[in-house]
C-alpha cells in the first residue's frame, strides 16, 4: 500500500471505531498508536472520509470498502464531466467519450491506483463543473449553483485543490473580469454549503501549530515539479523525485489539441492553458511573494493544476467539428494503454485489515500532531502524575469509559494532590471539566485526595463554531435545493407558457 492510501485507510478505521464507541461526530482519536487524541477529521476535509468510514462501519471489510470507493469515485467524475460537456453544447456522443477521457485520464488513474490519494480524486470529479461555470459564457443563476456545488465539492475533498480552483479562477477572472462576480457569489456560497466543516476547521487551526501548515511548501514545489515532456507525454517519469509517477496529459490528447488549434479556437482558454503549462513546470520556488500570499504553498505541488489543465484542453478538442467519435475512441485505448503498462507495476493481492497495517509497529502519522507533543509509549494502564506536595511523579494507575458526545472520562484515586497528564491531545476544541492545562501537548488536571471523575468536554467556543457551522450548512442546503428544484420548475412552467 502506498503512503497515501495507508492514512486515508487508517482514517477510515479511526472514524469508524471512534463511531462504534459513541463518538458520533468522530473528531478524535482517542486509541490512536502514541498520540491518543489525534485528529483527522478536524483538519482533513471529510467528503471521501464519509464514504470509505461509512462503507467500513456498515461492511467491517476494508477490501470491499476501497473497491467501491474507488468505482464511486470514477462513475461520478465521468457523470459530472457528461454534464459539463452537455452544458457546454457538446453533442452527446462527443461529451460522452470526452467524459470517459477525463474520468480515466492517465493523472487520475495515477491518482487512485499509484498514488492512493483518493480525497484528492474525489476533489477532481468536481473540476469538470467548476471549468465549465467558467467557460459558459452566462452568468446566470443556474451557472452560480453549478459553481457553487462544485467548489463545495472540492472544498469537502481536498484543501490543496480548493485553492489550485482559486488561482484557476482567479487566472479567469483576470482574462475575463465580468466573471468576478459569479466566482465571489459561488465561493462564498460554496463556504456556507460546507459550514459544518469550514468554522471549526477555521477555529482549530488558529493559535495552533501543526507540522502540516508550519511547512513552507513553496520549495518543495520547486523540487518537485514536472517537466514540459512529462507534462504533455503522461508517460511514465523515469527519473527525479517524480520517479515512477505518470502525471501528463498524454500523447492522445495533446495531439489532438495541437490538432484543434488549426479550427477557430477560444483564445482565452489558450491563454488559460498556456498559463497553467508554465506554472506548473516552470520549478520557480515562491518563497519570494509577500507573507499575505504564503497560504498558496498550501497546494503543495503545481502540478495539482494539471486536472484543471486537462479539462481545458478537452474543451479545446470538443469543439473541433474534425474530431470525430472515432478518434476519441482511439484515444480512450490508447490512454487505456498508457495506463496499464506505464503507470501501474503488477502486484500480488494484499488483503488490507485492520489488524495487518494499523498499529504502533507500522505507519504512524503526525500531520496534525501539536508542535512540540511528546510520544507517548505507556499511557493506556497509569497516567503520569507529579505530587503538587513534593514534586515527585508517580505513575497512577486508572479506568476509562466514554461519556458525554462520546468523549472519554477517567477515573483515579490518588492519596494526595497531584497534576496527571491525560490521553488527550490538547487541541483548543477539548478542554477537561471546563479548564484547559497543558503539559507535553496533552491535557493535565489536578486531582484531590480520593476519588477523581475526570470528564473531557468540547470547549465552549468550539461548541459554538460547530453548532453555527451546522445551522448555516443546513439552511444553505435548503436554499440550494429550493432554489435547484423549486424555482427551477418554475422558471421552466413559465418558459412552457
Amino acid at each position: 500500500m502506498t503512503f497515501d492510501l495507508i492514512a486515508h485507510t487508517d482514517r477510515a478505521i479511526s472514524t469508524a471505531n471512534e463511531i462504534r464507541n459513541g463518538q458520533l461526530l468522530a473528531f478524535f482519536d482517542f486509541s490512536y498508536p502514541f498520540f491518543p487524541g489525534y485528529s483527522w477529521n478536524l483538519f482533513y476535509p471529510p467528503l471521501e472520509n464519509f464514504i470509505y468510514s461509512g462503507l467500513y462501519f456498515i461492511s467491517n471489510d476494508l477490501n470491499i470498502s476501497l473497491k467501491l470507493l474507488t468505482l464511486f469515485i470514477i462513475t461520478i467524475s465521468f457523470i459530472h464531466s457528461y454534464i459539463a460537456f452537455i452544458y457546454l453544447n457538446v453533442n452527446k456522443e462527443k461529451a460522452l467519450l470526452l467524459a470517459v477521457l477525463f474520468s480515466c485520464s492517465i493523472y487520475q488513474i495515477d491518482n487512485i491506483f499509484v498514488r492512493g490519494a483518493l480525497p484528492e480524486s474525489v476533489a477532481i470529479s468536481f473540476i469538470p463543473l467548476f471549468i465549465a461555470s467558467l467557460a459558459k459564457e452566462d452568468n446566470d443563476k443556474k451557472t452560480v449553483l453549478m459553481m457553487s456545488y462544485a467548489v463545495a465539492g472540492i472544498l469537502l475533498s481536498n484543501i490543496p485543490l480548493f485553492l489550485c480552483s482559486g488561482i484557476v479562477g482567479f487566472i479567469y477572472f483576470l482574462l475575463v473580469p465580468k466573471k468576478i462576480l459569479l466566482l465571489v457569489k459561488s465561493f462564498t456560497f460554496a463556504i456556507l454549503l460546507s459550514a459544518f466543516f469550514f468554522l471549526p476547521l477555521v477555529y482549530s487551526i488558529h493559535n495552533q501549530v501543526f507540522p502540516i501548515m508550519a511547512t513552507n511548501w513553496f520549495q518543495n514545489m520547486s523540487e518537485k515539479s514536472i517537466g514540459f515532456y512529462d507534462l504533455i507525454s503522461g508517460e511514465k517519469i523515469s527519473n527525479g523525485k517524480l520517479s515512477s509517477m505518470a502525471l501528463g496529459i498524454g500523447w492522445p490528447l495533446f495531439i489532438m489539441f495541437l490538432y484543434s488549434l488549426k479550427e477557430t479556437v477560444n483564445k482565452k482558454i489558450i491563454y488559460i492553458i498556456t498559463t497553467l503549462a508554465v506554472l506548473i513546470t516552470c520549478a520557480a520556488n515562491y518563497s519570494f511573494l509577500p507573507e499575505i500570499l504564503y497560504s498558496i504553498n498550501k497546494i503543495q505541488y503545481t502540478w495539482r493544476l494539471i486536472p484543471f489543465l486537462i479539462f481545458f484542453v478537452l474543451i479545446i478538442i470538443s469543439n473541433n467539428r474534425k474530431v470525430k467519435s472515432i478518434h476519441l475512441v482511439a484515444s480512450v485505448l490508447t490512454i487505456s494503454l498508457m495506463s496499464t503498462w506505464m503507470s501501474v507495476k503488477s502486484v500480488n493481492n494484499f488483503d488490507i485489515t485492520e489488524s495487518n497495517f494499523r498499529g504502533p509497529k507500522n505507519t504512524v502519522f503526525t500531520d496534525y500532531t501539536l508542535e512540540n507533543t511528546k510520544k507517548l509509549t505507556e499511557y493506556k494502564k497509569e497516567l503520569v502524575c507529579i505530587s503538587l506536595t513534593d514534586m515527585k511523579y508517580q505513575n497512577i494507575p486508572y479506568s476509562t469509559s466514554r461519556g458525554k458526545y462520546g468523549l472519554p472520562y477517567f477515573s483515579i484515586h490518588t492519596d494526595k494532590e497531584m497534576k496527571c497528564r491525560l490521553p488527550v491531545m490538547a487541541y483548543t476544541a477539548l478542554s477537561i471539566d471546563g479548564n484547559r492545562d497543558v503539559v507535553d501537548g496533552y491535557l493535565t488536571y489536578k486531582t484531590t485526595v480520593g476519588d477523581n471523575l475526570i470528564q473531557t468536554e468540547y470547549s465552549k467556543n468550539f461548541l459554538y463554531s460547530l453548532i453555527l457551522g451546522i445551522l448555516l450548512s443546513v439552511l444553505s442546503i435548503i436554499f440550494f435545493l429550493f432554489l435547484v428544484f423549486y424555482k427551477g420548475r418554475n422558471n421552466k412552467n413559465n418558459q412552457e407558457t
